[in-house]
């Protein structure tokens, strides 16, 4: 935590309409993080959009902290590390069971509703790196779901590898969002997911792609 980190931004492209840019942090002199991010002004032009699913509105759900709670007995562990790493800033309700009460295999398909805890009183740049924060949770147990009995039977180690999100409407992050995921494939002890992110009116304000690692030590 003491050990600073060193932003190194280069200049791609700076265009009519895009702007480029990529940057590097370091930290003791090595890399680690990178990240290529491209701006945009706003333009009319065509339009569409893929139709958002009817699922259960996040008032009739419980929330992912609610859900654990049968945890605090039978695996004490597991909610202690879910409760010290959910981000106190976000509200995450699951449609289905949270992925990590699940034993059984099933399909590579989750939804999720999520929101801000506060009012986030922010003009939009801000609120896009928000949810370029929270679109990272939840995203690569997507990848986990058709191998749950055997990646429980011993301890897997999941880190993200790459994430991207493209940004495509307005939207408030401290409204309900609704986070549609699956994953095509997964391989070679990586899992690859993408996700649709919805508002309360069906208008897809952003899309997000990620591979990760999920590793099992048996």
């Amino acid at each position: 935590m003491s050990i600073p980190i060193t932003y190194e931004v280069d200049c791609l492209r700076d265009g009519r309409s895009f702007t480029t840019r990529r940057v590097v942090a370091k930290q003791n002199g090595k890399a680690i993080f990178n990240m290529a991010a491209s701006f945009q002004i706003k333009e009319d032009g065509v339009e569409h959009q893929i139709t958002m699913p009817n699922l259960i509105t996040p008032k009739k759900l419980m929330n992912s902290l609610e859900q654990i709670e049968e945890m605090k007995t039978t695996d004490p562990d597991s909610y202690n590390l879910i409760k010290l790493t959910h981000p106190k800033v976000f509200e995450f309700k699951p449609v289905e069971r949270l992925t990590a009460l699940l034993a059984k295999d099933g399909p590579p398909f989750n939804h999720m509703w999520m929101r801000a805890t506060e009012k986030v009183k922010a003009d939009l740049p801000l609120q896009q790196q928000l949810l370029a924060y929270a679109s990272d949770y939840n995203i690569l147990t997507t990848a986990s779901l058709p191998h749950r009995e055997e990646l429980r039977k011993g301890k897997t180690f999941y880190a993200s590898i790459d994430h991207a999100i493209w940004f495509h409407r307005n939207f408030k992050i401290d409204e309900w969002l609704l986070y549609t995921m699956d994953s095509p494939s997964a391989c070679n002890s990586r899992g690859f997911s993408r996700g649709s992110i919805f508002d309360r009116n069906g208008v897809l304000v952003a899309s997000v792609a990620q591979e990760g690692l999920m590793r099992s030590t048996k």
